[in-house]
């Protein structure tokens, strides 16, 4: 069986997490991005839906990751034979 999850993110870190059950039709999974908090989600293999489990809470309070933009650029090295990928984390308020 073949899963696609559409994230809305492009740089982000994703796994799924073991389930003791055997017969369950629910797989645990989590993400996080530059601009995202760790996220876990269950996905039910039946209705094909996530349900939101947990994200982490981020100090302060007002984080908000839609006020933030992550963007890959790749950099020339000094003598330009190897290009270097730099990930920035812009503020979209600016």
């Amino acid at each position: 069986m073949n899963i696609i999850f559409h994230l809305m993110i492009l740089l982000y870190a994703a796994w799924i997490s073991a389930n003791p059950e055997f017969n369950s039709t629910q797989l645990r999974f989590g993400y996080s991005s530059l601009t995202t908090p760790t996220s876990i989600y269950d996905y039910d293999l039946n209705t094909k839906r996530r349900h939101s489990k947990n994200r982490m809470k981020v100090l302060g309070g007002t984080f908000d990751s839609q006020n933030y933009l992550s963007e890959r650029i790749m950099v020339p090295s000094r003598d330009e034979s190897t290009n270097i990928p730099v990930s920035l984390v812009l503020s979209q308020r600016l």
